[in-house]
């Protein structure tokens, strides 16, 4: 079940988790933009913004995170979370 719709943000922050053995998407990988010609970085905001997307199609969960390395946002409820991969998010990626 592949998903054709992800973007490639998206895919690179998937694949990122599900090559690791934990299935922790963080630490991003540094992603530039596509057209790499002297362009930045893409930025927090369009990684973040990719990595909520993952959350709402459930490709991703929240989990309590207390590594600092792993760590994605400090919830104001929840405390400080990772994403992990889930195996829906591996279908999307024929992983």
């Amino acid at each position: 079940m592949t998903d054709n719709t992800l973007t490639d943000i998206m895919s690179i922050i998937l694949i990122t988790g599900a090559t690791r053995a934990n299935k922790i998407c963080v630490p991003f990988p540094v992603i530039r933009a596509m057209q790499d010609k002297g362009q930045p970085r893409r930025t927090a905001a369009e990684i973040d913004q990719a990595a909520e997307a993952l959350l709402r199609r459930k490709y991703v969960e929240r989990l309590p995170c207390a590594r600092p390395s792993e760590i994605w946002k400090d919830m104001p409820r929840l405390g400080p979370v990772t994403l992990k991969v889930t195996p829906k998010g591996e279908a999307a990626i024929n992983w």
